[in-house]
């Protein structure tokens, strides 16, 4: 009778040691706590791994990796298994792509978000699940749109007149050598040309006039 109770006892301990054991092991481990920004319209890479141990000590049927996004209605985004398939429940319209590696040193579970769309800002989790309820570990990303600064807008201004300042004084400067060009050449052509003098200048004929006359006096004759 004592034998039959205290087997019992040893075997309700045993099966609460384990049932503590796993409740402990699925509790999750927080891996990382990362914060992103990113603008509208552009492409996001929101980063997902886990050690290779981790795995293989828990690679067991039904243990996958799986992204959600607290900040919406519809959280649950994609689960990947161990073997990298991928199971969508939210693709957003084809934006969201995946990009599996099982079989590397830091097997990695990343994601693409194409084309980022106010809606797709806010908190993510990137979580191993050993089996469905038993959390492993988890990645938190936080994803923000990148916000520019007044002295950004100011730096781009200031290099923006800079550089058309620069293209004007270049333009300037071709502008007056091609003008230097232009005028040099036309002093060249006026001092290459002959001068030719006027023969039939009336003064130089009244001077004829007057020598001729002159022979004719008879006072010069004299």
């Amino acid at each position: 009778m004592c034998v039959n109770i205290i087997c019992w006892i040893l075997h309700l301990f045993t099966i609460s040691i384990t049932f503590i054991h796993g409740l402990l092991a699925c509790q999750g481990e927080l891996i990382t706590n990362t914060s992103l920004t990113t603008g509208l319209q552009s492409d996001v890479l929101l980063p997902c791994s886990f050690k290779l141990d981790l795995l293989q000590s828990n690679k067991k049927e039904g243990t996958c990796v799986v992204w959600i996004q607290h900040t919406t209605a519809n959280p649950d985004i994609v689960e990947i298994t161990m073997e990298g398939e991928s199971k969508f429940w939210n693709d957003r319209d084809r934006r969201i792509k995946t990009f599996p590696k099982i079989n590397s040193e830091l097997p990695e579970f990343s994601i693409l978000i194409r084309n980022v769309q106010q809606s797709d800002l806010g908190h993510y989790g990137c979580k191993l699940f050993r089996e469905t309820g038993c959390l492993l570990a988890y990645v938190n990303i936080d994803l923000q749109e990148a916000v520019v600064s007044d002295n950004t807008v100011t730096w781009l201004i200031l290099a923006g007149a800079t550089g058309g300042g620069i293209v004007l004084l270049v333009l300037l400067i071709i502008i007056c050598n091609r003008v230097k060009r232009a005028h040099h050449c036309q002093n060249t052509r006026n001092t290459s040309e002959p001068v030719y003098e006027n023969t039939s200048d009336s003064s130089k004929t009244k001077s004829i006039n007057e020598k001729r006359t002159s022979r004719n006096n008879p006072i010069y004759n004299l």
